[in-house]
């Protein structure tokens, strides 16, 4: 449970009682899923962008580099969120949490544009 209140990723996007929709809200690694927003790691405390100012949501395979530029890649998932003024990527590690997220974010906003690149 974030010791401050969860913040709007950008200034003006304040949903109603975050704290709320934080506690309630589906784990899925290090990020949440609640009923109005998906929240991430932050500093100095944990940032949302609601589902309501979502224009799309992207998702692509990536790799994050174990060694340096030249080493091995951890297979992981991207999870881009996109809104007027705004973008946010999310390393989904393992990727799994993937489906969690979108089903929640779909959930919410069935309507958001959803541009899904991940090999099947």
């Amino acid at each position: 449970m974030p010791i401050l209140e969860p913040r709007p990723a950008t200034p003006g996007l304040d949903i109603e009682n975050p704290r709320e929709d934080y506690q309630s809200s589906i784990r899925a690694g290090q990020y949440r899923a609640g009923a109005q927003a998906i929240y991430y790691p932050g500093f100095p405390a944990t940032l949302y962008v609601p589902y309501r100012v979502l224009t799309e949501v992207l998702v692509r395979d990536s790799a994050l580099p174990t060694t340096g530029c030249c080493g091995k890649e951890l297979p992981v998932i991207k999870l881009v969120l996109r809104w007027e003024g705004g973008e946010e990527q999310l390393v989904i590690d393992p990727p799994k949490h993937t489906d969690t997220l979108l089903n929640q974010i779909l959930a919410a906003r069935p309507d958001v544009k959803l541009d899904d690149r991940r090999k099947k």
